[in-house]
């Protein structure tokens, strides 16, 4: 059975709102292990609602390695930190656009300036 609705409009998820946003999502490893960290607690906030905005919304790779250093800086020298962002890519989806392999510890990340 088709039904023609003329005045239904099509449903679609992020048709402007949050397009320019990212998914985060930061592990530290100890002895081979990652562990998920919650980068929100670690800056001593109960939740990422009473966090600023340069450590809740990440809109590209870019400022999610500022976060990164900020993190490495407060865990301290030794500290293995691996990042995965996500970032929504036009109509075509999520978009992996960072290694997540790589300790963000080692990489040398220009200090992101406070917001």
């Amino acid at each position: 059975m088709q039904v023609h609705q003329p005045y239904a409009r099509m449903w679609v998820m992020f048709g402007g709102y949050a397009r320019d946003t990212c998914m985060v999502e930061f592990n530290t490893v100890g002895d081979g292990v990652p562990e998920p960290l919650d980068r929100f607690a670690l800056f001593g906030y109960e939740d990422r609602s009473h966090a600023p905005n340069w450590l809740r919304l990440v809109k590209q790779r870019d400022e999610g390695a500022g976060v990164a250093g900020r993190i490495c800086r407060e865990l301290g020298p030794d500290a293995d930190l691996r990042m995965s962002v996500s970032c929504m890519h036009g109509n075509e989806g999520w978009r992996v656009v960072s290694d997540p392999a790589l300790n963000q510890c080692e990489i040398d990340v220009a200090p992101l300036r406070r917001r």
